[in-house]
């Protein structure tokens, strides 16, 4: 049997508040007694986002970190917009396969929605607007809301479009723009996230650099919209430091290089959405209120500190989304079960109360 992981944030007070009343302090199942109630709700780990709500417990103010009360953490699913490439050159066939980029682009897609249909809520951007001829540079609008349960129109729209009927040039800035404008990821509820598939640069009036600057754009809205880069075959492996670029304005590099996700066969873009939808779906945390100081929040995995601004193997924190991310081994160990508590602190760095 899995064991249940207890998800907690709370705000470590030193004793500032100069009220000696009795505050809450228990969190999840089974949270510590006291005056003010008794424990709250535990997290899913299989949940994206997902994250219990704690109260009552009541311990007296005092010193730091020995008084707490709680915050509440959504378990909401992310809003994941699918900006698909559907420009000629994505007829070209896979090295090494029977099958075009736009095969192999929609094998891994079915993967990805049958496995994380209920981890997200997902909507679907093609470009350039289909039926707009050989060499069109029409960009593509929001084909398919966000919204729950929407996999199967997704995979209609697709699969409706082939090898003979796909084609034209790559409006990526225009598409990118017109995703912003729709306002479709405007959504202060959940996480919002970007997530592109294209074969190759920009042709159509707008170079990389103004699709790293919508990208940029993008991240600064309010609440900020993240925007993951998966590159299809040689065209963009040719110039990795252009989508590096890319990844980087969107708040999604990777550890190691290249930055954002190069894909050159199924496996590898299954792999790359595996790897996407994991972080995405398990390990983000959306606050319920936003600190004063981001430096004072302390990510705790089983009472044992995890390192700060650390998007290798520890904790950051999104302004624009007002969340917390686990990353790495942290979020494996959350992932996998092996976690049974995790604490988010605010205020010094002492261990979660127990």
């Amino acid at each position: 049997m899995r064991k249940q992981l207890l998800v907690s944030l709370v705000f470590v007070l030193g004793g500032c508040l100069g009220d000696p009343s009795m505050t809450g302090g228990g969190n999840g199942p089974g949270g510590s007694g006291g005056a003010g109630g008794g424990g709250g709700t535990g997290g899913n780990p299989d949940s994206p986002g997902g994250g219990g709500t704690g109260t009552g417990g009541g311990v007296p103010m005092g010193a730091c970190g020995q008084a707490t009360f709680p915050v509440n953490l959504n378990k909401t699913a992310p809003n994941v917009m699918l900006v698909v490439d559907e420009s000629g050159s994505m007829k070209e066939q896979v090295p090494g396969s029977n099958m075009s980029k736009w095969q192999s682009l929609q094998a891994a897609v079915h993967t990805l929605l049958g496995k994380y249909d209920g981890s997200a809520q997902w909507g679907l951007s093609i470009f350039p607007k289909a039926g707009g001829g050989g060499n069109s540079c029409t960009p593509g609008g929001v084909d398919i809301p966000v919204a729950p349960n929407t996999a199967t129109q997704i995979l209609g729209m697709l699969d409706g479009l082939t090898d003979q009927t796909i084609g034209g040039n790559t409006p990526t800035d225009q598409t990118l723009q017109a995703v912003l404008s729709s306002g479709s990821l405007h959504d202060p509820s959940h996480n919002n996230y970007v997530l592109l598939m294209t074969d190759g640069l920009p042709n159509c009036g707008s170079d990389g650099n103004g699709v790293q600057s919508t990208i940029g754009k993008l991240y600064a809205t309010v609440p900020s919209v993240r925007t993951y880069v998966v590159g299809i075959g040689d065209g963009t492996q040719s110039d990795p430091t252009t989508l590096d670029g890319w990844a980087t304005a969107g708040h999604t590099a990777r550890p190691t290089s290249p930055l954002y996700y190069q894909a050159n066969n199924v496996m590898d873009l299954t792999n790359a959405f595996a790897d996407i939808l994991a972080g995405v779906a398990s390990c983000t945390y959306q606050l319920g209120s936003t600190p004063t100081d981001p430096t004072l929040l302390v990510g705790y995995i089983d009472g044992t500190a995890v390192s700060s601004n650390d998007p290798t193997n520890g904790m950051t924190y999104d302004a624009g989304s007002t969340s917390v991310t686990f990353h790495g081994t942290a979020c494996d160990k959350i992932k996998s079960g092996a976690a049974t508590k995790v604490d988010v602190l605010y205020g010094c760095p002492s261990p979660p109360i127990q």
